[in-house]
């Protein structure tokens, strides 16, 4: 296999057909798009195989407020991208995410929604997720999440699908190193970009090791960076900004953990946890609110999970949860304060008190913790296809809730630059997320929802303090550190975003974007399955613009 190319010497050139910016899920899937094309293709990459802390650095910025993480977590600065650390839930957008709805600001999709749906499918085998089908009936089997639940409001037959998860570089490195017209240079950080005559972008300035200098001259050049780094590479370089759209509408997603499901009775089935799709693909299913009830009740699309207890609380009594909780200062730091935040809220013992609690668990559960340490380990880290997460069920047949939501698309909710410069000389950037009262409506609705269809088909109920939910969901919500969405919205014209409806840079002939940055609307759907599909889109647009322009010759 080929390695990457590293950096030129200062003050070379690199000249290519097209350009492509960043090595992750949407860069190497236009890559492989693109293998056997005729074109000549450069892949850069600002990381090195596996990453080093210093170049890590090179993300960090400012934070306003204290709920969004800082911009250097949940982003990796390294062949494959975030991909490395991904989890691998794979979500499709339904199609009530492309409309335009009257009471969600800036809402609907300037292409029609099969532009997306028919890509899903090739999307699907990049990720290695098994078939494009997301109903459980056709996909597992029939049968109910909680026997006897079915409600024409809250729904329970869609899945989530997990990929390996799927590595990009790991998986899919070989074929781009192995094809005569890819050709991927690490180790180069994308600086800016430079006009030439016109509205044509001429080439990008990166930066090597060592700080040396050199540019890769294209014909077309498409930033598959990710949604926050998209606003720094473009804004730096002077673009995509005609209209002042640029870092604004800055969505991740609206996630909470509240309430709780109990079921009646207790021991009523529940098909809680993981379970293998009829192609192998592990998957869950969820309660989702029908498109019709959405409209209804002028609220956005949301997902409910049934979940185990919160692993730092130590009165769940459950080995597993207190071995995890006492694990986590050995996992990454983008979940490990996922914990750290959940001690901090618990208005349990903490400190010395709270780990003999914990260890009081684990030894007490031993035999029970071994069984699932065996079994964990071999479905884990010894099959190629890994169990996605730990999911416990409950003898007590409740279960704490959570939820992902649609955010709206907000003006005031942005990512800017900031005067802060880093090593190479380019602007840090401020990130400011900000909420709607639509955002906090959506989250308790559906928790009320998801009562009232528990209590009509007498299969349980939700428990919550109804006065206080709406105070809690304003408390409680937060964003999902590694969903970047927005930024770079889709439209038809620079008033209202900074890309057309070919992923094209607005007042600009040859430059793309290809990240969710793009997507006009979040729908509750992590975005990897979209990125991939809209990356293919623009792949399948890049080629027909190749073959117009050879018959036209």
């Amino acid at each position: 296999m080929t390695k990457p190319r590293t950096a030129p010497s200062t003050g070379e050139h690199l000249e290519y057909d097209i350009c492509i910016v960043g090595a992750g899920a949407a860069g190497l899937t236009l890559a492989l798009n693109l293998v056997g094309s005729g074109q000549r293709v450069a892949v850069i990459e600002a990381g090195a195989l596996n990453g080093k802390p210093t170049d890590q650095s090179l993300y960090e910025g400012e934070v306003v407020g204290t709920r969004h993480a800082q911009p250097h977590m949940y982003r990796h600065r390294r062949l494959g991208g975030s991909t490395a650390i991904w989890g691998g839930r794979c979500i499709p957008y339904d199609p009530v995410d492309f409309e335009r709805r009257d009471y969600v600001a800036m809402s609907g999709w300037p292409i029609a929604p099969q532009e997306v749906v028919r890509h899903y499918p090739r999307a699907q085998e990049i990720l290695e997720a098994g078939a494009y089908d997301y109903a459980a009936s056709s996909a597992i089997a029939d049968g109910d999440l909680i026997t006897g639940f079915n409600d024409p409001d809250v729904l329970a037959e869609s899945l989530e699908r997990f990929s390996l998860p799927t590595n990009f570089w790991r998986e899919h490195g070989a074929a781009i190193n192995a094809s005569p017209n890819v050709q991927l240079v690490a180790e180069a950080s994308a600086l800016k970009l430079r006009r030439g005559d016109g509205d044509r972008i001429e080439a990008l300035v990166c930066a090597g090791p060592g700080g040396r200098t050199f540019e890769v001259r294209a014909r077309e050049f498409i930033l598959a960076v990710g949604g926050l780094e998209t606003v720094r590479l473009l804004g730096f370089s002077g673009l995509g900004d005609e209209g002042g759209m640029l870092g604004r509408t800055y969505m991740c997603h609206v996630e909470s953990s509240l309430g709780e499901l109990r079921l009646s009775p207790k021991d009523r089935a529940i098909k809680y946890g993981f379970e293998r799709t009829r192609d192998g693909v592990y998957a869950r299913r969820r309660f989702t609110l029908s498109a019709e009830r959405q409209r209804e009740l002028q609220v956005m699309n949301v997902a409910i999970r049934p979940h185990h207890p919160a692993a730092g609380d130590p009165s769940h009594g459950h080995p597993v949860l207190s071995a995890m909780f006492l694990a986590k200062r050995f996992i990454i730091p983008e979940y490990a304060r996922r914990f750290a935040a959940l001690e901090k809220a618990s208005d349990k013992p903490h400190g010395p008190d709270l780990l003999g609690a914990h260890l009081k668990n684990v030894v007490l559960g031993s035999p029970r913790l071994a069984l699932f340490t065996a079994d964990w380990t071999y479905r884990r880290y010894l099959s190629r296809r890994r169990l996605p997460y730990v999911a416990l069920p409950s003898a007590a047949g409740a279960f704490p809730l959570d939820l992902n939501a649609e955010q709206e698309p907000n003006l005031e909710s942005r990512v800017s630059l900031t005067d802060q410069l880093d090593r190479n000389g380019m602007p840090r950037l401020r990130v400011d997320w900000r909420l709607t009262e639509l955002d906090y409506r959506t989250v308790g609705t559906a928790l009320r929802e998801l009562r009232a269809a528990l209590r009509r088909t007498g299969c349980g109920d939700v428990a919550f303090d109804d006065a206080a939910l709406d105070e809690e969901v304003r408390e409680n919500v937060k964003p999902v550190g590694g969903h970047h969405i927005g930024t770079a919205r889709m439209s038809l014209s620079p008033a209202d975003g900074v890309v057309d409806t070919d992923c094209r840079v607005h007042g600009t002939a040859n430059l793309y974007v290809a990240s969710a940055a793009t997507f006009p609307t979040s729908s509750h759907a992590n975005p990897t399955l979209t990125i991939v599909a809209m990356a293919l889109r623009l792949g399948e647009h890049l080629r027909a613009r190749r073959d117009n322009a050879l018959r036209a010759a």
